[in-house]
């Protein structure tokens, strides 16, 4: 087996692969695989609708068939939006109210509650991706939201600083500022130098 290396997997060197490419592959893939599950959810509900009214009659519930028409409604409205990655953060408030109650009222084993709360908790986490990272289809610290642009964090190239293996990434604008604020400090330092030299020979 081979021998796995800080900062690279087995099979490719994920050093090489630009930031950008590596953040939006892992975020639209996992959106994705997400997204599957309520797909199928979506599909089993409006091709056996009436079992699902029978099985919510037989928990107990009051209103069978208008329960169910909201959890239709629920899946209609977030599968859609958390597939096409728009207005995600609200995508997955819809599709919580949907995937809860189901684990408090429908889910019969352990088994059953735990993979419905692992659902819960990859909603969780996409809206907080979307809501705290400033990604396009949320808005966030950035002020981004998705009707407008891709942000410059995705927009503009990532500069590493891979000099010592610190795998800091830094925006072109701070980079900037960080050569400006470099730049001063070194015209501060000679100018100080001079003074003192011509203090020592007088």
């Amino acid at each position: 087996m081979p021998r796995q290396t800080s900062g690279k997997c087995c099979l490719v060197d994920c050093t090489r692969i630009h930031p950008r490419t590596r953040r939006l592959f892992f975020l639209h893939v996992g959106r994705l695989l997400l997204a599957g599950h309520f797909v199928a959810e979506l599909a089993d509900k409006l091709q056996n609708f009436n079992h699902w009214v029978r099985t919510v009659r037989d928990s107990g519930q009051p209103f069978p068939e208008l329960e169910m028409v909201l959890v239709v409604l629920l899946l209609a409205v977030g599968t859609p939006l958390l597939v096409v990655g728009r207005h995600v953060p609200q995508a997955a408030a819809f599709l919580l109210l949907f995937q809860i109650p189901t684990t408090i009222f429908f889910e019969d084993t352990s088994y059953e509650r735990m993979d419905s709360l692992s659902v819960c908790g990859g909603l969780l986490v996409i809206a907080y991706l979307y809501l705290e990272e400033g990604l396009p289809g949320g808005f966030g610290r950035l002020g981004i939201d998705s009707r407008s642009k891709t942000p410059d964090l995705l927009q503009e190239p990532l500069l590493a600083d891979m000099e010592e293996g610190s795998g800091v990434f830094v925006t072109r604008e701070a980079a900037a500022g960080s050569d400006a604020a470099r730049i001063s400090t070194n015209d501060s330092f000679a100018t100080e130098h001079e003074s003192e030299s011509e203090a020592e020979e007088l």
